[in-house]
């Protein structure tokens, strides 16, 4: 199939689809702070609120 060009990689990194352009924390750093809601959506979920007590585990990918 065709290649895709450097015009479709661009738009990807720019519109947040591919990689990001900003650096990202290194090896060791703690993950920043970041809230999500739970699946009902009456309440939020906050990262710091786990730190030091058990593990997190994020787990990303498509389920379309």
């Amino acid at each position: 199939g065709p290649q895709p060009t450097p015009a479709y990689w661009l738009r990807m990194l720019l519109t947040g689809q591919l990689g990001s352009m900003t650096k990202g924390p290194s090896l060791g750093d703690p993950a920043p702070d970041f809230d999500l809601p739970t699946f009902d959506g009456k309440e939020r979920l906050k990262l710091s609120n786990f730190r030091g007590k058990k593990p997190v585990v994020l787990i990303f990918g498509s389920f379309t």
